[in-house]
């Protein structure tokens, strides 16, 4: 055991000729084996565990720098894994903040990890050999370690040398990898991912970026820290992950990063203000906002001395408190969509309580089991199951929103629709005369805060925005149109999609009626606005709305 540990002082301390290292390998590695496969016998006067940990660790790490050395351990890649996660699960509970040596072979250890995970001999497998050496064997047991280790620098003293950034570092950049969320390639287990995300990722990120400032650590530091929280937070929906980040302190973070980082502002509040279509990211953003006891201070200091970060910040709060406005009404139950039976044969208008959903796609609603039977028949089942596997391909693995989310953002589409019904048929009238043969769409874009609505061709729609199958049916129904809803830019994983039912075919025969009886010379808004009102009774009267009611469900 002595020669062994002096091989991995040598080693540690580079004092190895290059042309040893494959000879090293093919010696080392059968005792490294040893090790492991005798370590519940061996005694740990022999050696303990975080000296086996910081051996094993560091032969491989420094073994890795011979090429010929490396083509030899890529052959057993699968055990190497195994191996470094029983050293990384020892290493860790040494409490490396105690031991320097134990934090400087850590840093190694995780530049392994880093190195073989981007390696393209990385497999599945290996990846399962990783969660078995790591522990009990689950992926679980995994993401928690990953976060041991992650949240040492908020829950206990702890010094931020550049060893232990390097290995924050390469610790954050193995977790991106390895769980997909930067880029959506998995290299593990997609439970690993969802066991990380849901034992506090984005909390423990947010808390990391939060010490970064509070610390003063270098301008570099902090701004590795605080993109890498916003890379994190940037592919999820916000409806899960920043109301996380908003519970953990994000708005703080925000704050110091416009007077350190300035440059890095731009587009974060736009990010924020997609938060708020949804009840609790908003009810959270509101929690979240009166826990900044000096806001009008904070506010009042980024109009004086940072003007651009202000603009950011006065174009943000202004969508803020329309939606908080929305809020209020919608928890005092005066903020409700009007819903008729998707059957046109009874368009009965129903409020929420009797609401009756189809199961198979989420956006068809019946007043009773009758009327979705004779939708069912009327076609119903022609536009249900691809809208719903188009539905379900484009959100695959992000979790599902919860009832109240789904329902607010309803809510908020429907409000977006009833203020500002003369502004969509004035662009609906704009959109008929440049093209009279063509079929429109309407999306709601909330990309950049306040809500955007769009009518446009669907000759023109990016299939690439749009659930797979969608497309397909959208030119085939015959009864409905369609509206989306987008929130972020990343394409059809944040994009909605909503059946429009005052947008049918009888309505688009309506408008272009309407078109015709306008002057071919009348250019002016104005003159244009005189139509609007004839375009808007096309939208809630439809030949199957009930006597005495003139609202149609749009979602």
């Amino acid at each position: 055991m002595g020669s062994l540990r002096a091989v991995s002082m040598i080693l540690r301390q580079n004092g190895a000729p290059a042309d040893a290292f494959s000879d090293l390998w093919q010696t080392l590695w059968p005792w490294i084996q040893f090790l492991e496969g005798y370590q519940d016998v061996l005694p740990e006067a022999l050696i303990t565990p975080r000296e086996r940990g910081i051996t094993t660790t560091v032969s491989i790490s420094a073994l890795r720098e011979s090429p010929e050395a490396e083509e030899l351990m890529l052959l057993s890649l699968v055990d190497i894994c195994s191996i470094l996660g029983g050293a990384w699960f020892h290493l860790v509970h040494a409490d490396v903040t105690r031991y320097q040596a134990a934090g400087e072979v850590l840093l190694m250890l995780l530049e392994c990890l880093r190195v073989s995970i981007a390696h393209p001999t990385w497999s599945r497998a290996a990846g399962d050999a990783l969660v078995t050496g790591a522990g009990p064997g689950t992926a679980a047991n995994l993401a928690s370690l990953a976060l041991i280790q992650l949240g040492m620098p908020t829950t206990r003293p702890y010094i931020f040398d550049n060893k232990r950034i390097c290995a924050l570092d390469n610790l954050i950049v193995f977790l991106g990898d390895a769980s997909g969320i930067i880029d959506g390639d998995l290299k593990f287990d997609p439970a690993f991912r969802e066991a990380m995300l849901t034992k506090g990722l984005v909390t423990l990120l947010t808390r990391l970026c939060r010490a970064g400032f509070e610390e003063n650590l270098p301008v570099d530091t902090q701004e590795m820290f605080y993109e890498i929280l916003l890379t994190y937070l940037h592919p999820y929906p916000c409806h899960r992950w920043t109301t996380e980040a908003l519970q953990a302190g994000f708005l703080h973070t925000v704050f110091e990063a416009a007077k350190r980082l300035p440059e890095s502002i731009d587009g974060v509040f736009d990010r924020l203000s997609s938060t708020t279509m949804l009840h609790s990211s908003l009810s959270q953003l509101r929690v979240s906002l009166d826990a900044i006891g000096n806001l009008e201070t904070q506010v009042m200091d980024l109009k004086i001395n940072y003007p651009q970060a202000y603009r950011h910040w006065d174009r943000f709060i202004s969508v803020v408190q329309d939606r908080f406005t929305a809020l209020d009404e919608y928890n005092a139950g005066n903020l409700k969509i009007p819903i008729a039976c998707h059957n046109y044969e009874c368009a009965e208008i129903f409020l929420k309580p009797n609401i009756k959903v189809c199961r198979g796609c989420n956006v068809a609603f019946y007043c009773s089991k009758p009327c979705q039977k004779a939708d069912w028949r009327a076609g119903h089942r022609r536009f249900c199951a691809t809208v719903a596997w188009g539905i379900k391909r484009s959100h695959p693995h992000h979790p599902q929103m919860s009832a109240r989310d789904r329902s607010f953002l309803h809510t908020l589409l429907y409000h977006e629709f009833c203020t500002r019904r003369n502004e969509i048929a004035f662009k609906y009238i704009q959109f008929a005369r440049k093209n009279p043969t063509k079929t429109p769409y309407m999306l709601y874009d909330f990309r950049g805060g306040p809500c955007n609505i769009v009518i446009a061709s669907l000759e023109e729609l990016d299939s690439g925005l749009t659930p797979e199958g969608v497309m397909e049916v959208m030119e085939r129904e015959e009864r409905i149109l369609f509206s989306f809803m987008r929130s972020k830019d990343e394409g059809r994983g944040y994009t909605r999609l909503f059946p429009t039912f005052f947008a049918d075919r009888d309505f688009m025969a309506g408008l272009r009626t309407v078109v015709a009886g306008i002057p071919s010379d009348t250019d002016k808004e104005d003159t244009l606005n005189e139509y609007c009102a004839a375009v808007v009774s096309l939208m809630h009267c439809t030949p199957a709305s009930k006597p005495g009611t003139d609202e149609r469900d749009i979602l």
